[in-house]
């Protein structure tokens, strides 16, 4: 039986069972992806606010995946999806069902732009599949964003101390 597992954001993976009688055999892929091209994340008048620049409207929201990223992201998933057709990962008569049952794409929930690109992913990496994209129903997920689920916690301390043991490298090699 093989096993597929997978998340985006951006962590997609597709994995298979080796044969025990066939030296290194692919048994996983990993993907780790963020969403397609996307509008600036404020509007033309509150650029011009921030810049004293006039910028131009873009056909979307903003922040919002362009009609041009999605089809970038499409072609990108077309081409992985190409290259692994010919492994074990995505051939025999049970290939859909396989994949449908035992894949998961799963998408930041942090907005829009990053569920679409989960559904570019489901659509493209097994045509004719019926994988969904999946994401948590909650504001923040952990996956994508510890700190903003509590699920991390950072020492104050311990990062200063990085941050000024980084810096002091910097200085005595002359980056700066």
């Amino acid at each position: 039986m093989m096993r597929r597992l997978s998340s985006l954001a951006i962590l997609f993976a597709l994995g298979g069972c080796a044969s025990q009688a066939q030296p290194d055999v692919l048994e996983k892929i990993v993907f780790l992806g963020r969403h397609g091209i996307r509008s600036p994340t404020l509007s033309p008048q509150e650029m011009q606010h921030r810049t004293g620049h006039t910028w131009q409207a873009w056909s979307v929201a903003p922040g919002e995946m362009t009609q041009h990223g999605a089809a970038a992201l499409a072609a990108m998933l077309q081409a992985v999806q190409r290259n692994y057709s010919a492994s074990a990962l995505f051939q025999g008569s049970e290939t859909c069902q396989t994949m449908e049952q035992e894949t998961v794409v799963w998408a930041d929930t942090a907005d829009h732009r990053t569920r679409q690109t989960g559904d570019v992913w489901a659509k493209e990496i097994a045509p004719g599949c019926a994988i969904k994209a999946h994401w948590a129903t909650t504001g923040v997920d952990p996956v994508f964003n510890a700190l903003g689920s509590q699920a991390g916690q950072i020492d104050r301390g311990v990062l200063e101390q990085e941050f000024a043991a980084g810096h002091e490298d910097i200085v005595r090699t002359g980056l700066s």
